[in-house]
């Protein structure tokens, strides 16, 4: 059995100098590990980033956590407290007459004073004890310990 004529053998190296190329030996080992190493770096900056993101963001409020809101019955005087609902609709109910006529109380910022306004198509609503246009809807328990000065 006749063998084909003895065919020269080139040296490798040659065509491991060009980048892209096939790499052998130590130099494809320590590619390969920081290769991993930077996609380890890289999944833990995502869950550092993600970790973060949970932590500082706002825990959810519960109805009872919400800012609550005082209000006065215009027929029966009943003033009472309940939590800010934005899609509640007023006048609501009154827990004490059960009359459709309870409303938000305004306060005044010059004086304190809490009020109800004497007609919702007023363009300017004014404190009914000071005359007064400085006036906002009160802010809750917040707003009565400060002015009370404990």
């Amino acid at each position: 059995m006749r063998r084909g004529p003895m065919t020269e053998m080139r040296s490798y190296r040659a065509a491991l100098d060009r980048p892209g190329d096939v790499s052998i030996g130590a130099y494809a080992r320590r590619v390969r590990v920081r290769r991993i190493l930077l996609a380890i770096l890289g999944m833990l900056l995502i869950l550092a980033a993600v970790s973060l993101y949970f932590l500082m963001r706002p825990a959810s409020v519960t109805p009872s956590q919400e800012t609550m809101i005082t209000l006065r019955c215009a027929a029966c005087g009943h003033d009472y407290r309940m939590p800010v609902d934005p899609l509640r609709a007023y006048p609501t109910v009154c827990p004490a007459c059960g009359e459709r006529a309870a409303q938000p109380l305004w306060q005044c910022l010059h004086c304190g004073e809490l009020f109800l306004p004497q007609s919702p198509t007023d363009d300017v609503v004014r404190c009914p004890k000071c005359g007064e246009t400085a006036v906002g809807r009160p802010r809750g328990e917040a707003a009565k310990d400060a002015g009370s000065g404990s």
